[in-house]
């Protein structure tokens, strides 16, 4: 989808040490892709109700090898990086209630998110690769709405893609990866006044294609993991504000999100 070429600035790389690394970067990429809900369960409702916004999660690479250690492959790239991320929710059909009281079953949103993954703040990475870029779409499917009386409960799913090529040295020695992420989860939440607790479990699918110069045949990585999050929105009349944190590939996230509401 998008092509940046990271140049890899270190020793000879061997077919080896790039496995490793591509191999140990994946779940990384991947938790970059996915990390960050920013969302109460709530659908949006009828178009043409939108959500506009921004969010930003720290996500921690730790023990990842580097492809140009061929002696003793011991050394680690280790750092924490950023994810920023523009969003848009779209909500498409409110749904059906049956009582009153009782929020309806049926809503269903549409979503899209621009992100960055920016991998120069970790010092290892100044000199041997770029920011990259993701696409997110996804959808939420309301399961309840928020009322007075029941939580609202949803069932989302969001794909992310994108691709990296990197050039090892000495050239012509390249490579590339193609990490995507796919993330299944039930959430939960209910509004108190301004404020809406809310949490989710689910499952974090991350996968990538990797290509070597010097391997005969693209080589597949992959790991799956449980998803748990949780976080407080604060809801003003025209901003959302969150602040979440959760478990999933990789590890831990943490991140804040905000939102300007139509």
């Amino acid at each position: 989808m998008y092509l940046l070429i990271l140049s890899l600035l270190l020793v000879s790389a061997d077919s080896t040490s790039v496995e490793k690394f591509y191999k140990e970067f994946t779940p990384f990429a991947g938790k970059g892709l996915i990390s960050g809900v920013f969302s109460s369960a709530n659908t949006r409702g009828k178009f043409p109700h939108i959500t506009i916004g921004m969010g930003y999660s720290s996500n921690s690479v730790n023990n990842v090898s580097d492809p140009g250690d061929t002696t003793n492959r011991t050394a680690k790239i280790s750092g924490d990086y950023p994810t920023l991320t523009l969003r848009v929710d779209i909500g498409i059909s409110p749904g059906k209630s049956f009582a009153p009281m009782v929020g309806g079953f049926g809503s269903f949103d549409i979503l899209y998110r621009y992100g960055i993954l920016l991998l120069p703040h970790i010092t290892a990475f100044h000199t041997i690769s770029d920011n990259f870029y993701f696409n997110t779409f996804g959808f939420r499917f309301g399961i309840l709405r928020d009322s007075p009386i029941t939580p609202a409960i949803s069932l989302n799913y969001r794909y992310s893609k994108t691709r990296m090529g990197f050039n090892f040295t000495p050239k012509p020695d390249s490579g590339y990866l193609s990490p995507k992420a796919q993330s299944v989860f039930l959430s939960i939440s209910k509004k108190f006044v301004a404020i809406l607790p809310y949490f989710g479990v689910g499952i974090d699918m991350v996968s990538a294609s990797g290509k070597y110069n010097k391997w005969g045949a693209n080589k597949f990585f992959e790991k799956n993991a449980p998803k748990v999050f949780g976080g407080i929105q604060l809801s003003l009349p025209v901003l959302n504000f969150n602040f979440e944190g959760g478990n999933t590939v990789s590890g831990k996230y943490f991140g804040i999100g905000v939102k300007l509401i139509f």
